[in-house]
């Protein structure tokens, strides 16, 4: 047995365990439940995301959002009115990195008793949540999971594990699962270097660049900005009509010779053409959506780019990854790009997606970043005839 293989078998049989016994919330020192309500603290971001994953899925439990410079009569308020409430520290950084207990002490500083009893990160509130079916992505990053490890996915697992032999992936992809499988308040290797542009592959100053996901043009901003790279042609989709406005505009405050080069659709990359219902909200998280209040016009890869040979295609779609793949299959064969592509809509993104692209072609080589504790993973695929230097000793090759 294989050390690789040893460290899978560990966490699935941690999983076994778990599954036959139950884990209450009586290990915090306390018990919760949803109709007791929660109390966000302090406002940013993470405040806003799971404000909103509660008004989707619970609408009826009671959610405070406090700021930083909330004072104690806004506390005692929430004591008075909810005193069995979870309250939630809503911080990013590793235990390792920051130190939380001190923004605990300022948080107790104007918290009564009992909230201030009531304290958990943002990365244990998971351990709190039910199970249930995924609504939105962000559900799955806070509940972490209660994903069932059965046969046929401990194989696909093995498989997608297999497929990553650089040290630093093979760990990542560990700590992600003990997360997904173990509801593990598990640290993941996060990096600081440049995402979708990684230097294990080499660049030219002709790539062919195709942004699936463009937003607001952020990521092509990243790539001319930070990443210094240079292209013949950057190719990039972006349905929702808010975010493709924006794009336009950050497109034409460019160099004219460098904007000319920019090709902006408004489209959603699927995997086969026709209209896609789509939740636009001008924001990170618009997405294709069954319930969405708009209709977007969608096109596969393979016939948006007929005549084009990509070089790079970067995919973050909010859940739609497998659909623009499978409709970009032909050009992958084809063309040979780079792949960058988010693995972390979906829990099963993280095996599925690089074993359906090693599906389509051989002669790939997979490596896996993260970027953030509880998101932003991304698969790269690699063909060996791109590997750079650092790329060919982190694969072996």
């Amino acid at each position: 047995m294989t050390a690789a293989t040893h460290m899978l078998d560990q966490i699935f049989s941690a999983h076994d365990a778990l599954a036959r016994v139950e884990r209450p919330t009586w290990e915090y020192g306390f018990d919760w439940k949803l109709p007791d309500g929660v109390v966000l603290y302090p406002r940013n971001t993470i405040t806003d995301y799971l404000s909103g994953l509660f008004r989707v899925l619970w609408p009826d439990v009671p959610v405070t959002v406090l700021s930083a410079d909330s004072g104690p009569d806004a506390w005692e308020a929430c004591a008075r009115e909810r005193p069995r409430a979870l309250v939630v520290l809503c911080t990013m950084q590793s235990y390792i990195d920051h130190d939380l207990g001190r923004e605990y002490a300022a948080l107790v500083a104007h918290a009564p008793q009992p909230l201030a009893g009531r304290v958990i990160t943002a990365r244990q509130f998971g351990d709190f949540l039910p199970a249930g079916t995924q609504e939105t992505k962000f559900y799955d990053y806070f509940r972490k999971t209660l994903f069932p490890a059965e046969g046929a996915n401990r194989k696909k697992i093995y498989r997608a594990w297999n497929l990553f032999t650089d040290p630093l992936s093979q760990v990542t992809f560990a700590q992600i699962l003990k997360r997904y499988l173990l509801r593990a308040d598990t640290l993941i290797p996060t990096v600081d270097t440049h995402m979708y542009f990684e230097d294990m592959f080499t660049r030219g100053d002709d790539e062919v660049i195709v942004d699936c996901g463009g937003f607001t043009g952020d990521t092509l901003q990243y790539y001319l900005d930070k990443v210094g790279g240079s292209f013949a042609a950057y190719h990039v989709f972006e349905p929702d009509p808010l975010n493709f406005q924006k794009l336009v505009d950050y497109v034409g405050s460019l160099p004219p010779r460098t904007a000319a080069r920019v090709r902006p659709e408004r489209k959603a990359v699927a995997h086969t053409p026709g209209k896609l219902d789509f939740d636009g909200r001008g924001a990170l998280e618009s997405r294709v959506h069954t319930r969405g209040s708009i209709s977007v016009e969608s096109v596969p890869l393979d016939m948006a780019l007929e005549g084009v040979d990509p070089t790079l295609i970067k995919m973050d779609l909010e859940c739609y990854e497998t659909f623009a793949l499978l409709g970009a299959r032909n050009t992958i064969r084809r063309a040979r790009p780079v792949l960058s592509i988010c693995v972390y809509h979906y829990l099963f993104d993280l095996w599925e997606l690089p074993l359906l692209i090693n599906s389509f072609t051989g002669g790939y080589r997979f490596f896996l970043r993260a970027y953030a504790e509880m998101f932003d993973y991304v698969c790269y695929a690699v063909p060996e005839e791109r590997l750079s230097a650092r790329g060919r000793a982190l694969a072996g090759a």
